[in-house]
């Protein structure tokens, strides 16, 4: 059946002898609202939009609604051009549905004012089914404050996010997560936001005003968020997730307040259903990035917990921790020149947050009993352990009280290659004993890509890869990536410009394993190798542990370029509480401690 700008009661008196006359397929061009629980005639049923098809409607609320236990399907677009209060589509809680956005389609919303929308999931009960955006496509929502995707109910479900999300206009959000998802949360398209949707609505002299979050999740996800990517160097054909952003606001934030009123404690599961990474929480395998270029504006990579001073009302935890093998990037500048009538100004950047009231797990990729071959140099999992090859490879793990780095995985023999962990003998003491227990961990923070912040202008400021803010935790990190921190001024007059590469003010983070490379610089840049400021102020941090009072091990097989602090650890005994490890021949630092 096909729906045009014609009457309801003309199109239900047609159809009324056609027994299929619950489900309904829109073509051509509608300006009427549509709602499953009258899909035909005041019948419930199923809406297909189609290819050709324009739902196009100007008052306040949705132009098609799910709010019976039926699924929309669309293939074309639908919009709303209100100026306020404006839904292309509304998933009601307390039915079971589903919405799928194929590759063909697009939700719009043209209104420029308040409460505008692309898609909200919202009621008093849950929205029990699986939302889908497709490869290809895409949501564009303009206002103030506007949302492209956002979940005010539970979804009992997952949520798969594909092709563009755009967001135009000054406190723009991408996706915003007020409600627990029982599923998981995936995004393998693009989210990208902007104060404005072209060059002529604001002066380019002036600071413009900014978007606000690009992905922001404020309530228990079970089953993990991915922003997707390869899995490793060969996997080229993977889609690819993309969140970018201009603003103050942190691109991706997974904090309490997001939920604003409604804001309690909450967790974010493993993502067990991932082929490679099972163990963690948060996986970045695509792109993260807040780019500002306008004078004084700090920005934020990736934000967990709250950057609010003090210890939070409420905690967010990561069961499993966070593994990166993508990029995360968070740059701003202290003058420029594009923005002539505004002063320069000092600017922070800052790659990852992990705020106050973040608690970051190790989690326990499997645990199991020790097979029948092991040596010295290997151990043999046993039969339930994963058949994919280098499936453990740069976890971590422990038998007999020892605890080993994995550096290669035989999937068809179950078979383990170790290599010395935080400072312990490269070997186990002794071949690990058939049917002994064993676990395999991963650290709180796994580092496979690229975490970057950079800082350029004139005047001064901070720039930190990684910050542990007073109140969170975060127990152990393994690098074998980057972690690097640049803050440049071409002008060598001023004072107290700093770069961390990991900055630590939890004093929880005790255990670093650093296979990649950790670097901080700061100080007078023009071009070529950045020097010294006049005052020789500038601080080149490479690793800050300097809050923490318990034992702290540094093992590093990589290189580090900075200075590496400690904290106040006592001596245990005749050994140091503690320990920078060079292992290898190609452990290298170049800074003091």
């Amino acid at each position: 059946m096909k729906l045009g700008p014609v009457s309801y009661g003309v199109l239900a008196a047609a159809l009324a002898s056609y027994a299929w006359a619950d489900d309904i397929v829109v073509e051509g061009i509608s300006h009427n609202p549509i709602a499953t629980s009258a899909a035909s005639g005041g019948t419930a049923g199923n809406i297909t939009v189609a290819t050709d098809a324009l739902i196009s409607i100007s008052t306040s609320g949705a132009a098609v609604t799910v709010d019976s236990n039926n699924t929309l399907d669309n293939s074309g677009t639908i919009e709303n051009i209100v100026k306020d209060n404006g839904v292309a589509v509304l998933l009601r809680g307390g039915v079971s549905g589903g919405f799928v956005e194929d590759s063909t389609a697009l939700l719009n919303i043209a209104g420029t004012g308040s409460g505008n929308f692309g898609l909200l999931v919202d009621g008093t009960a849950p929205f029990t089914g699986n939302i889908e955006f497709k490869d290809g496509s895409g949501v564009l929502v303009h206002g103030t404050d506007p949302v492209a995707v956002g979940i005010r109910t539970e979804v009992i479900g997952n949520v798969t996010l594909g092709g563009i999300i755009n967001a135009l206009s000054a406190g723009a959000n991408g996706v915003v997560v007020q409600a627990p998802i029982s599923g998981s949360l995936t995004n393998s398209g693009v989210v990208f936001l902007s104060s404005y949707a072209s060059l002529t609505d604001y002066s380019p002299l002036q600071i413009d005003p900014v978007p606000h979050w690009g992905i922001a999740i404020g309530a228990q996800i079970t089953n993990g968020f991915v922003n997707a990517g390869g899995t490793d160097a060969s996997d080229t054909l993977a889609a690819v997730g993309n969140i970018q952003t201009a603003s103050t606001a942190p691109a991706l934030i997974i904090a309490p307040s997001v939920a604003g009123a409604g804001a309690q404690d909450f967790s974010i599961g493993l993502h067990t259903t991932d082929t490679f990474n099972q163990s963690f929480s948060v996986i970045n395998r695509g792109t993260i990035a807040n780019q500002e270029n306008d004078p004084g504006l700090s920005t934020i990579g990736v934000q967990i917990g709250e950057s609010d001073a003090g210890m939070p009302a409420h905690t967010v935890t990561l069961q499993g921790g966070f593994f990166n093998r993508g990029s995360i990037t968070a740059s701003s500048e202290s003058d420029n020149f594009n923005a002539s009538q505004a002063s320069p100004a000092p600017t922070n950047a800052t790659a990852i947050q992990i705020g106050n009231g973040a608690v970051l797990l190790n989690g326990g990729a499997h645990t199991g009993t020790v097979g029948t071959g092991s040596t010295v140099a290997n151990i043999v999992l046993d039969a339930g352990a994963s058949s994919v090859d280098d499936f453990y490879k740069n976890l971590t793990v422990v038998w007999n009280g020892e605890e080993r780095f994995i550096t290669a995985y035989d999937g068809d023999t179950r078979t383990a290659t170790i290599a010395g962990f935080s400072g312990s003998s490269e070997t186990w003491s002794t071949g690990p004993h058939a049917s002994d227990p064993y676990t395999i961990k991963s650290a709180a923070l796994r580092n496979d890509g690229q975490i970057s912040g950079f800082m350029s202008g004139t005047e001064t400021g901070i720039v930190t890869a990684l910050a542990i803010d007073p109140f969170a935790s975060v127990p152990s990190l393994i690098n074998t990536g980057t972690i690097q921190a640049e803050a440049d001024s071409t002008d060598p007059t001023i004072s107290d410009l700093a770069a961390y590469g990991i900055r630590d003010r939890s004093g929880t983070l005790t255990d670093i394993v650093n296979r990649g490379i950790i670097s901080a610089t700061a100080g007078y840049k023009i071009s070529g190798p950045t020097g010294p400021l006049d005052d020789d102020s500038q601080k080149n941090v490479a690793i800050d542990l300097s809050a923490g009072s318990a034992g702290q091990t540094i093992y590093n097989a990589g290189q580090i370029t900075g200075d590496v602090v400690f904290g106040t650890a006592p001596m245990a005994g005749s050994v140091s509480g503690n320990q920078l490890i060079l292992a290898g021949g190609n452990a290298g630092l170049s800074g003091n401690v």
